[in-house]
């Protein structure tokens, strides 16, 4: 995961912060990633954890979100506190063994701990266990920890006394390559002039990358076509190519093709149908749009970061081994090439 992260020279401090959690060095701890949307700071966290595994196979790794994170702190309601073993209490709080015991606890978005004043104080708390005992906390957000309002004094200062990295989009050259990268997964043929042109035009995060060469891909009007650097001008001066593609369209086209409703989908249904369906609509909009999973998650009635990016995964590893969700996708792609010019193809499944 480390190493299909591409940060570029912007994101310098990267590096070092790495090999400071590989080497289980403790100067800088807890490490808080932050940044806007569509940087990689989730992508980052979690290859970290998944190369301390590799390390350190003996560790305790637990990675989560920061709303999974508060309703793990949750009191459980069928036990009073007397029965609780008063050592599993720091401060006053109870501290959920699952992240007590972890040597590497990986929490991702710590914006959604707004309003949960207890997982506050036990995340607090823990960074005062793991100080101690040598374990690590690696946190994301979208700001640094000074900067979050929502987030008590105590905790905000256990935070600052670590390391906070900005994570920033990718310049040009890294922009260039990550486009490279999502051509080649893709099987497409991306000429370098092509890469480098469009890299330069405007600075765009990941998402807005992926975006960006889909619709060049659907503009060429065959699967096996190039991009090449005159299709790129012609899509960069294209006034119709902003806001093409609307969630709350593909929400509505989503539902009448697994003859369902708006609401089915926002709702909290767990029948397979539903459920695969609110997963084709996740995936479609982060392919066509770019939008952020927070972004997607709020068109679905608030559900969080982890619950959308879970579900985008699990559709993805669908389009391979069900061939339903893959046609789903690639005919609900194709309906919006008769309003971009010059779209005549639709996505095809990878």
């Amino acid at each position: 995961m480390l190493r299909e992260y591409i940060g570029g020279p912007e994101n310098s401090l990267l590096r070092p912060a790495a090999d400071s959690i590989l080497d289980k060095d403790t100067t800088y701890n807890p490490l808080v990633l932050y940044g806007p949307t569509g940087t990689g700071k989730t992508l980052l966290a979690r290859g970290f954890a998944h190369h301390w595994s590799r390390q350190y196979p003996q560790d305790n790794v637990v990675t989560t979100s920061g709303a999974d994170f508060a309703r793990g702190c949750a009191w459980d309601q069928r036990a009073s506190a007397d029965q609780r073993d008063p050592a599993e209490f720091v401060s006053g709080e109870y501290l959920p063994s699952k992240f007590d015991s972890a040597d590497l606890l990986v929490l991702d978005n710590l914006d959604e701990l707004r309003g949960h004043a207890r997982a506050q104080r036990v995340l607090a708390d823990l960074c005062d266990v793991f100080t101690g005992r040598g374990s690590r906390l690696i946190a994301t957000s979208l700001h640094a920890p000074g900067a979050l309002e929502s987030l008590m004094p105590r905790l905000t200062s256990r935070l600052e006394a670590g390391l906070a990295v900005p994570v920033v989009i990718p310049g040009p050259a890294a922009r260039e390559a990550v486009l490279r990268r999502l051509a080649t997964a893709r099987g497409w043929k991306l000429t370098t002039p092509a890469a480098r042109d469009l890299a330069a035009a405007r600075s765009m995060s990941v998402p807005q990358l992926n975006r960006a060469l889909v619709e060049l891909h659907q503009l060429s009007g065959d699967t096996n076509s190039r991009i090449d650097a005159r299709l790129v001008h012609r899509y960069l001066e294209s006034p119709a190519r902003h806001n093409i593609v609307k969630p709350v369209d593909i929400r509505r086209a989503v539902a009448r093709y697994f003859e369902l409703t708006v609401a089915d989908l926002k709702s909290a249904s767990r029948l397979r149908a539903t459920v695969t369906a609110r997963g084709v609509y996740i995936y479609v909009v982060r392919e066509l749009t770019g939008n952020s999973f927070r972004q997607i998650g709020t068109t679905l009635g608030g559900r969080d970061h982890t619950t959308v990016l879970h579900a985008y995964r699990k559709t993805e590893q669908l389009i391979g081994s069900d061939p339903s969700v893959a046609l789903a996708i690639e005919r609900l792609t194709g309906r919006w090439s008769a309003v971009i010019p010059g779209r005549t193809m639709s996505t095809r499944a990878k």
